[in-house]
């Protein structure tokens, strides 16, 4: 395992061939780790399964997984969300600042990796065709305005969601607490 303290950009540099690491990361680090790693860099880490990446480097072995994600982040590593979380339906055209403020709450962008999930969708909305994958930043949603040609899908994405953003047409999942 890596000491936290390597600095990602040297992470190759110390692994010893035939070894595997595992090394936790959260999205908003992804892109300055994949860049350490030279590999792609993107939102998310391209291939993952249940929110793990394998990838061999120098011929070790590295398990990359979403501390909040991931069911093999080590529990001192795992990151929750907060006890007081709340997953509420905005109304259509309304940001989760706004929505989240109106319920004396506040939103955070970390906690969106929580609600973006089509069963929250589900629960919330009545996603009459559908949970679907788009990018955006007021993602996840569901399309409200009947007049919008996805109207009625539910949306998740692989971008990083904001509280700040919001689209005419849909009702954002907020995260809340």
């Amino acid at each position: 395992q890596l000491a936290d303290a390597t600095p990602v950009a040297s992470i190759s540099t110390h692994l010893e061939r035939g070894r595997t690491y595992r090394l936790g990361f959260v999205r908003e680090a992804w892109a300055k780790i994949a860049e350490g790693l030279g590999i792609y860099t993107s939102n998310w880490p391209r291939g993952a399964f249940e929110h793990v990446t394998q990838l061999h480097k120098g011929g070790a072995t590295l398990l990359l997984y979403d501390r909040r994600l991931s069911t093999i982040a080590p529990e001192a590593e795992r990151i929750k969300p907060p006890p007081s979380l709340q997953m509420l339906a905005a109304p259509q055209g309304v940001n989760c600042d706004q929505h989240c403020s109106t319920k004396s709450l506040r939103c955070d962008k970390a906690w969106f990796d929580f609600v973006n999930d089509c069963s929250y969708l589900h629960a919330n909305f009545p996603c009459q065709r559908g949970c679907g994958y788009e990018v955006g930043e007021d993602i996840p949603n569901f399309v409200s305005d009947q007049k919008h040609p996805m109207s009625g899908f539910c949306l998740i994405t692989d971008a990083i969601p904001t509280c700040h953003n919001k689209h005419p047409s849909t009702s954002r999942l907020c995260a809340c607490a």
